[in-house]
């Protein structure tokens, strides 16, 4: 019984913790960052290893982009009744830890890529938090509803991170599954936003 009585809240803790780093967004960026790199070769002992690295790369980097996104709408999301409840706005989680996961969590998912991937893993890792955080969280999204069209070109770079785990290059191929990437993120966001409303 007492051993249960303090799992339960060590469970809560870490879902509220997890919950900053939108799970669900980051494990759609690795999705399309492995579905790349299978395009690239063919899954087999020598390219498992790389598809385990990009995993926890694409998700620490995206979760941490993730969380600073949750830190920088707290104020916003306060103001709103289908956001008002999470960790943040409602004073959970602080401000100082959201930073720091994202921080923290965005950083070692670009080391990690430069020491065992590639630099060019790493750097198109770290633009697709940068693009995500910087271009469409701080500079888009309070200035154009159009944020979503040019700002959904952050999840591009996942698909080009996959196909440079393995490759250390880019290819036209790589390029494509990008492109598609930026086609379908508006209307899948804006389909989303229609079923809410």
């Amino acid at each position: 019984m007492r051993s249960s009585s303090y799992s339960s809240p060590l469970l809560h803790t870490i879902t509220e913790y997890l919950s900053i780093t939108k799970p669900a967004i980051a494990s759609l960026n690795v999705f399309v960052g492995l579905a790349t790199l299978l395009l690239a070769v063919s899954l087999n002992l020598e390219t498992a290893l790389p598809l385990i690295l990009l995993c926890v790369a694409g998700f620490l980097a995206a979760g941490g982009a993730g969380a600073l996104n949750c830190y920088v709408e707290r104020s916003l999301d306060s103001g709103m009744r289908r956001t008002q409840h999470r960790p943040l706005p409602s004073h959970r989680i602080s401000d100082n830890v959201a930073i720091s996961i994202g921080v923290g969590f965005s950083i070692c998912g670009v080391a990690l890529a430069a020491l065992f991937l590639n630099v060019l893993t790493a750097f198109l890792i770290g633009s697709g938090v940068f693009w995500y955080v910087l271009v469409y969280t701080l500079w888009l999204k309070p200035r154009t509803k159009w944020n979503i069209v040019i700002g959904g070109a952050a999840g591009c770079f996942s698909a080009l991170a996959g196909w440079a785990a393995v490759t250390g290059s880019i290819s036209f191929v790589a390029f494509l599954v990008a492109f598609l990437i930026f086609l379908w993120t508006p209307g899948h966001f804006w389909g989303l936003a229609i079923a809410r409303v």
